[in-house]
Order: structure tokens, then sequence, then C-alpha cells
């Protein structure tokens, strides 16, 4: 091999190590913004399910039946036992700072993660 050849395979296998080298760091900084839900019950950590995926969750205490629905992105409380269904009628959230709380069956559903710099809620539009 010539001197040329060996200069432009070690110039090939830095720009390689260098793009292995950045998909790497870009993977770890995308893994801080993943988002998980968290399910409470009576203070206690029941089920933690990333909220990228489609599972419901069931939830049958001395105090009431829930069914947590996660799909995708969002969450929402599918269905309860108790008398008012506040939790039920509260709808799909996707956001950290948003909660679900299900006061008679002690059930509370939040997404934890860290929120996309930038993004706008309903108060500050």
């Amino acid at each position: 091999m010539r001197k040329k050849e060996l200069i432009l395979i070690g110039i090939i296998l830095i720009i390689a190590c260098g793009v292995y080298g950045l998909n790497i760091y870009l993977n770890r900084l995308d893994e801080g913004h993943k988002k998980t839900v968290n399910i409470f019950i009576e203070g206690k950590l029941f089920k933690s399910v990333d909220i990228d995926t489609y599972e419901e969750v069931k939830i049958d205490t001395e105090y009431g039946k829930n069914i947590v629905l996660i799909d995708r992105g969002k969450v929402r409380m599918k269905e309860a036992s108790c008398p008012d269904n506040v939790c039920v009628h509260m709808g799909w959230i996707s956001k950290t700072i948003q909660n679900i709380v299900c006061l008679p069956a002690k059930v509370h559903v939040e997404i934890a993660g860290k929120e996309e710099i930038g993004e706008i809620d309903a108060v500050s539009k």
C-alpha cells in the first residue's frame, strides 16, 4: 500500500469513529426526554409504564376499580367505579404538569420526565 492510501484509510476510520460517538451521545441525550406514566395507589407506586406504548392497566383495590389507558404519548382514565367519574371526564393528558386523580379509589396518575423546552401550555397562550 502506498502512503496516500494509508492516510485515506486513517481519515475514513477517524470519521467513522466520530459519527459512531456522536450517535451514542445523541441517544443518551434523547433518553432524558423519555416520559413514563406512574400510577400510584394510596401514595405508593403501583406501576410505571413507558408513555410511548399502548397498555390498559387494570386497578382493583378495596376502594374501587379503575382502568388507566396509555396510548402512545397520552393517558386517560378509561373507567372508574366511583360515583361521580370526575377522573374519567378529565380526558387525555400528555404533559408532565398534568395529573389524573381518583379520590374515592385513592389512585393518582402522573407523567414523569423532562418536558420539552419551549412548549406552550394553555395558560401562557
